[in-house]
């Protein structure tokens, strides 16, 4: 084969990797990244066959949860507008508070809701591992008593 043949052959590959790698960002671009089930993150220390048995009722919250972590979070840039301004408006940031705290308050409430379906099937053992990943300070003394030293 010549130099020009080789040169061919190099720009074809060299297109088909290029194709395949802005294939694969652009399918990732678009698809995003399915978010994570809320509260699934307290039961990774759990057997797997009771991770796998709670797997739908975590799959059922993310239609409710998601929008609401998405809008509590458009709740924090709207706060931090207000926040960030030369000038405080008090009233809009009574209302950008307001307005959190609802958000927050149904996010709450949500949440709940899903630990009344999740923690009553759990074992008393793995009622306590989720306790640990929900409340990590959980039997530690108060702060208040604890040896002073650089915070965790």
């Amino acid at each position: 084969m010549t130099k020009r043949h080789w040169l061919y052959l190099l720009l074809v590959v060299s297109l088909a990797i290029n194709l395949l790698i802005t294939g694969a960002v652009s399918a990732r671009w678009f698809l995003g990244r399915q978010p994570e089930p809320p509260m699934a993150w307290s039961v990774r220390d759990l057997p797997l066959a009771t991770r796998q048995q709670l797997q739908p009722v975590f799959e059922e919250a993310i239609t409710t949860l998601v929008p609401l972590r998405r809008s509590l979070r458009e709740r924090e840039r709207e706060l931090g507008v207000v926040l960030q301004g030369k000038d405080i408006d008090q009233a809009a940031l009574e209302a950008a508070l307001a307005s959190m705290r609802k958000t927050s308050e149904a996010y709450q409430r949500e949440m709940h809701r899903l630990a009344l379906q999740v923690l009553p099937t759990l074992t008393p053992k793995e009622r306590r591992m989720v306790m640990h990943q929900l409340m990590p300070d959980r039997g530690r003394p108060p702060r208040h008593q604890r040896p002073s030293g650089p915070p965790r």
